[in-house]
């Protein structure tokens, strides 16, 4: 599972214009920022690592393939407020990096 950073750039709408099409998360390329994804928030929490606050969401595409998303604190008001549990959005203009670290996901199906 890929994880989807939330930047300044980022936008978040309840709904797209008419000619846009969205993707699914197994169509996402690293290389590219400009990406129109159509996501459920299932699950968001705030984390502390070292004294630094991250917002935290699984997201799940419309065909149930699930994400990882990070949100850094200084973007939790502006962007974490519109992502409620259960609520369906529009993203657009993030970044897509490979999972790793201490917390890194795996798939389990």
């Amino acid at each position: 599972m890929a994880t989807k950073n939330i930047a300044p750039s980022m936008q978040i709408q309840a709904s797209r214009g008419p000619k846009e099409k969205s993707v699914l998360f197994g169509d996402l390329k690293p290389w590219k920022n400009t990406w129109l994804v159509h996501v459920k928030v299932l699950h968001a929490w705030k984390q502390y690592i070292q004294s630094v606050e991250t917002m935290e969401f699984v997201l799940a595409d419309e065909t149930g393939q699930k994400i990882h998303a990070t949100c850094k604190k200084t973007y939790i008001e502006s962007k974490g407020r519109m992502l409620t549990v259960g609520a369906w959005r529009y993203i657009r203009n993030f970044q897509i990096t490979p999972a790793g670290g201490a917390y890194r996901t795996t798939d389990l199906t």
